[in-house]
């Protein structure tokens, strides 16, 4: 053979020949290159060899091209002179010159690159043709070389065929490895001789698999790309892994097989369940799992960068820790697995909604029970019939059938075990056919006790009553609900509920007139605390400030120089001078006669602060004593008071005579009273 230094880079194949290295040329009509085993072109391969002198073989050098001729080699009686010509852009030329045969033999034809990577040539008619030559990629191709069949040559022109072999634009990549991350995740690397548009991978558990048909496959768009992660099913497996490059849509050749086993197994958690209580529940999937991840967070929440996370969970249970959490909020919970003999994790499973339930409430808590709507962490439970509590703009009512009943329940108080605590709330419980329905108060100390019942109210009025109730063994689970009980079909309403500490100063009870006498009244009350004196306030109330307020150091209490009217009573426990409990009241009494005069709007309790608005009607009042003179005069509650008059009926400029806002003119009035 002769080395020939190579005068340019070039590209055989998928391999890459560098400039200044070695091409051998052989006499049999062959060469290889010297960087690249098994590489080998035969433009007239002779297993058998030729016979050749010192001039048989001759090359020459070119930036442009590398020549090889073999001239006038001898096999038998034959002869023959052919090129191989080689291009810095990878084509390859084989030249057939002038040929004597005498006899047939049989050459190979082609070129390969390695033991896996084989260019076979071959013609239209299979071994005998030499009209076209084109390139194949596997197969071994012989040629007859024969009088009849051989490469054409013109003795005229002394030019013979010339078949060109242009190299793939798009060179596949070489140095395929794998690396085994995980028990599911593989790590493949590649070099490229220059960069495309893309790559693809193929990859299976089957060693015998084709990756132009079967496989899974993944695409790189990045035409620089050196490396990729895959993603499997199976540890402990061995895989079997192809590489090509996309060149603007045109793929290279497939690379050398890579294989790797992967990792020990390390399955997916199996998806969680979550409880009312915030108890997270699963299974294991497998043997190989020691452990678990558990992360949790507001819904929407991304666990690769957010959340709260519990590691190494050992147990199939986790118990997430609600007290610290938002309540009455929607979650998610996601879940990974740990594998100590890999020594890695899964990915998260997830999510899992759930909400959590109400957090306990702190006190002062304030629900009025006016937005149309059940407030947030309020509940219902229907204990007879089917009718439920409604919501309105002002309060909320319970109308219903006979015998119909359902609990209001509120949300958890989170009440101190040595506080002292009280319920405020209106209700009002109208009277329409004789009878009125009840609401019943309770209380329970959790969530699995029994519920105690605090009062009972009837009002057989329409008009809001303001009560304030002391709560007893308060907890940090405590909980009041409003029962309706329907006796005739009638209705209930209940407003402003309201759970604080009790003042210092004690609010007095069952406050009630004992006693009247002339234009006075004596009050009594009674104190849950320790005050020694109170305060009364007083009046018609007729606007905001038409009320008196006096110190009382005595219980009963008389308050005296009363007028006509109808007066309302207050009182209120005074602890010290700037320590008072609230007002709780009223009761109230009448002096006189009521004429109605005007309806007016309805009126509060002036400024103090009392939460029941007085619906009634103003009225003038004539006492006892003040009858007009010339009027008969009689009673009738709830009904007609009927005045005739005795001055004589003398027209229209007759003489007026008005006592306390009484017209007296003409000759007989009707006039409606409200008698107390």
């Amino acid at each position: 053979y002769v080395d020939v230094s190579m005068p340019f880079a070039m590209y055989f194949g998928e391999s890459q020949i560098a400039a200044g290295s070695t091409l051998r040329v052989f006499a049999d009509g062959s060469v290889s290159f010297a960087s690249l085993a098994d590489s080998r072109i035969a433009p007239l391969y002779n297993s058998s060899g030729y016979t050749t002198t010192d001039n048989s073989i001759h090359y020459k050098r070119s930036p442009q091209q590398l020549v090889v001729e073999w001239r006038k080699v001898v096999s038998g009686q034959n002869s023959y002179s052919f090129q191989l010509k080689l291009y810095p852009n990878g084509d390859i030329e084989f030249c057939y010159g002038p040929m004597t045969i005498s006899s047939s033999i049989n050459v190979l034809v082609g070129m390969m690159s390695s033991d896996e990577d084989i260019y076979r040539v071959g013609g239209a008619n299979g071994g005998s043709a030499w009209d076209t030559i084109t390139r194949y990629t596997s197969g071994t191709t012989t040629r007859t070389l024969s009088s009849t069949y051989a490469p054409a040559y013109d003795a005229a022109t002394g030019q013979g065929v010339v078949y060109t072999f242009t190299q793939p634009a798009c060179v596949k990549p070489t140095s395929v490895t794998a690396t085994a991350l995980a028990w599911n995740s593989i790590q493949v690397d590649w070099t490229v001789s220059s960069i495309g548009t893309g790559f693809e991978v193929k990859y299976s558990a089957d060693p015998a698999f084709d990756p132009n048909t079967g496989g899974a496959g993944k695409t790189i768009n990045n035409g620089s790309a050196t490396s990729t992660t895959i993603t499997v099913e199976y540890g402990g497996t061995p895989y079997y892994i192809y590489v090509r490059k996309i060149c603007n849509g045109t793929p290279s050749g497939w690379s050398q097989m890579a294989t790797v086993t992967t990792l020990p197994g390390c399955y997916s958690a199996n998806w969680p369940l979550v409880s009312s209580g915030g108890v997270v529940s699963w299974t294991s999937p497998d043997d190989l799992v020691t452990s678990y991840n558990l992360k949790y967070g507001l819904v929407g929440f991304d666990p690769a960068t957010e959340g709260t996370a519990v590691n190494n969970i050992s147990a199939l249970t986790y118990t997430l820790p609600l007290a610290q959490m938002a309540g009455a909020t929607t979650y998610d919970v996601y879940l990974s697995t740990n594998c100590s003999a890999s020594n890695l994790s899964t990915d998260w499973v997830g999510p899992v909604s759930f909400n959590t339930p109400c957090a306990a409430q702190n006190v002062p808590y304030s629900a009025t029970l006016a937005d149309y709507a059940m407030p947030s962490c309020w509940s219902e439970d229907v204990l007879a019939g089917d009718d439920s509590w409604e919501f309105y703009n002002g309060y909320a009512s319970f109308t219903y059938t006979p015998d119909a009943s359902s609990r209001l329940v509120s949300p958890v108080f989170n009440l101190s075990t040595t506080g002292e605590y009280q319920v405020e709330f209106d209700h009002a419980e109208p009277d329409w056919s004789g009878t009125c329905d009840s609401l019943w108060l309770y209380y329970r100390t959790s969530a699995t006790a029994d519920w105690v019942r605090l009062a009972q109210y009837g009002s057989h009025s329409s008009t809001f009553a303001h009560e304030t109730v002391l709560l007893p063994n308060p907890t940090p689970t405590y909980q009041l609900a409003f029962v309706s009980y329907g006796m005739d079909g009638n209705s209930i309403n209940l407003a402003n509920v309201t759970v604080r500490t009790q003042p210092t100063c004690r609010v007095p009870s069952n406050l009630a007139i004992t006693g009247t006498s002339g234009n006075s009244v004596t009050l009594s009350w009674t104190e849950n605390g320790t005050a020694t004196a109170w305060q009364i306030a007083y009046g018609l109330f007729t606007t905001d400030d038409d009320y008196t307020i006096v110190d009382a150091t005595t219980n009963p209490f008389t308050v005296t120089g009363l007028g006509l009217g109808e007066w309302h009573f207050f009182v209120r426990s005074n602890c010290a001078a700037n320590d008072q409990s609230d007002w709780v009241g009223s009761v109230s009494q009448t002096f006189g006669y009521c004429i109605p005069a005007y309806k007016g709007p309805a009126l509060k309790r002036g400024n103090l602060g009392i939460r029941r608005t007085l619906r009634r009607q103003s009225c003038e009042l004539l006492a006892s004593n003040a009858k007009p003179k010339g009027f008969a005069y009689r009673e009738k509650h709830f009904g007609i008071l009927v005045l005739f008059s005795r001055i004589p009926h003398r027209g229209a400029n007759v003489g007026t005579a008005k006592e306390s806002g009484v017209d007296i003119r003409g000759t007989r009035i009707m006039i409606p009273v409200i008698a107390e």
